[in-house]
């Protein structure tokens, strides 16, 4: 937490990573797609509105933004994506539901930013918390990928947080299975030989 608080000042340094609490992780094992389609997808923000629909309404895909270029030397880039009110979260009820990390900026707790550290690190914020995803490849079809949370320290003072926890977990889940269902079957496109090839961006 400490390296990457480090490389990404200016994004992260109200959250404090070094000192939020981790209550564990889950790993998902031998998914069927390789990192850069793990990539790809958790840093594209265009298909929000069609594969999360309602569960996401409220971080639409036309306010998504790319705030800064791509630097070798950071080996990172940002994805920004702005909420249609304050304090959402990723969950049913579209609010947050553990305590706000106290440093932030009215603005920043109007938007998520996603983060990409190739090969292994995909890192978000949402005002309630921080989520990872380390992803370990196994072959040049397959994945493992260990999924964890980062909350305020005060979280752990509500007598409900294990219940709380749940609720946002759960929230979470409902955007893991429809990402999986989506990543597998872009990997088996990739393998079609009807699949025509081409740049993904005109950037390229």
């Amino acid at each position: 937490a400490r390296e990457l608080a480090s490389g990404c000042q200016q994004v992260l340094e109200h959250y404090d990573l070094e000192h939020t609490v981790c209550p564990g992780t889950f790993t998902l094992t031998d998914m069927p797609w390789n990192w850069k389609v793990m990539f790809e997808n958790f840093n594209d923000g265009y298909h929000a509105n069609r594969l999360h629909q309602f569960v996401q309404d409220f971080c639409p895909s036309n306010m998504s933004e790319f705030p800064a270029a791509w630097r070798d030397e950071s080996n990172v880039i940002f994805r920004r994506a702005g909420y249609t009110h304050m304090d959402g979260g990723f969950n049913a009820t579209h609010r947050v539901i553990m305590p706000v990390f106290p440093e932030l900026t009215d603005e920043q707790r109007t938007y998520s930013t996603f983060a990409l550290m190739p090969p292994t690190l995909c890192f978000g914020t949402a005002p309630d918390q921080c989520f990872f995803f380390l992803v370990r490849p196994k072959s040049a079809h397959t994945i493992d990928v260990e999924i964890g949370y980062l909350f305020h320290p005060s979280a752990l003072d509500d007598p409900l947080f294990e219940q709380k926890l749940i609720l946002s977990d759960a929230g979470v889940q409902v955007f893991v299975q429809q990402d999986q269902d989506a990543t597998k079957k872009v990997q088996v496109g990739l393998r079609s030989r009807f699949a025509p090839r081409g740049r993904y961006s005109w950037q390229e």
